[in-house]
């Protein structure tokens, strides 16, 4: 699955078979990575380039380029190192604040730490689509602070605090077929320099499930965020998709509408087919239908070929 997406020390991150952005798995990986590899640095990466049309107008983007580099500083500390470029506005990558990540992490007595920038875990946004799901901006966060982990059996408890007195928590279960997970947060898309000039706290609970079925998925998430003041609409998440395995082919289809923390009082509800075909080991190219609902815009096409190394 795609973004956000995740980031470990030995897996790419980005891709559309991957969660984007840092999650508390990731935070596992991250802690046991390296502990069997004689590398002390590795570097992984991914490129993505995509393709849309909207039966106006088509264009293609470099969608996102990122390098992972990771070093084993000793048996229970290593220390991560993201640099990301995404198009801005005018389709262009931006060269402006490259490092997306930058983090301490080891292994105290059985808790796991992580100190520095890195985007909270705060909803999981999972999907094998080529599009963001509607309302995903709601409670993407990156914040400089630290965050303890601790597993037992199969459940996952972590801690977090950073800037702009933010902090939350997250309990994860998952086994072999089944995963779920609470998250809570206290300042949803927090301004990481805290200097933000708002005082409102915009307080999220975000809940997410999948399941597996031999080589059926389903996923479904749904996120609240509180909006800035009392006279705008609350940030929503809402999504629910199915999808099936073929060997190198996955079919999925997703229904989702979401709103942001601006005021709008309308979900955006969008239905999307797609479908992905691992091309070359490591080359993932997946195609993608979606229409938004309740309103005029057009059937919308996109095209994604992702690469990692």
């Amino acid at each position: 699955m795609k973004k956000n997406n995740i980031i470990a020390l030995s897996v790419l991150i980005a891709t559309t078979s991957v969660v984007a952005d840092i999650k508390v798995n990731v935070l596992k990986e991250r802690l046991t990575a390296l502990e069997n590899s004689k590398t002390k640095i590795q570097i992984n990466g991914a490129i993505e380039i995509s393709y849309k049309n909207n039966r106006v107008i088509g264009e293609t983007l470099v969608d996102e380029v990122e390098l992972d580099v990771a070093a084993n500083l000793t048996k229970d500390l290593s220390a991560n190192l993201v640099i990301k470029s995404s198009p801005d506005d005018n389709g262009d990558l931006s060269t402006n604040k490259l490092i997306d990540e930058a983090t301490l992490n080891g292994n105290i007595t059985g808790i796991g730490f992580t100190v520095g920038k890195f985007g909270v875990p705060f909803g999981v946004y999972e999907t094998a689509l080529v599009s963001d799901i509607a309302g995903e901006g709601i409670g993407d966060t990156s914040i400089n602070g630290v965050l303890l982990l601790r597993e037992i059996n199969d459940i996952t408890f972590s801690v977090w605090s950073g800037n702009s007195e933010n902090n939350g928590l997250s309990v994860r279960y998952k086994d072999d077929n089944l995963a779920f997970g609470v998250d809570t947060i206290r300042d949803a898309a927090a301004d990481i320099s805290g200097n933000a000039t708002d005082t409102i706290n915009n307080k999220g609970l975000a809940i997410n499930g999948q399941a597996t079925f031999g080589n059926i998925m389903v996923i479904v998430e749904q996120i609240k965020v509180d909006a800035d003041t009392a006279s705008q609409e609350d940030g929503k998440l809402t999504q629910v998709e199915l999808s099936h395995t073929m060997g190198d082919w996955i079919f999925a289809v997703s229904q989702n509408k979401g709103t942001t923390t601006n005021g709008t009082k309308n979900d955006i509800k969008t239905n999307a087919y797609a479908v992905s075909y691992t091309i070359v080991k490591d080359a993932t190219l997946t195609i993608e239908s979606n229409k938004k609902k309740d309103e005029k815009q057009k059937r919308t096409t996109l095209a994604k070929l992702a690469y990692k190394f």
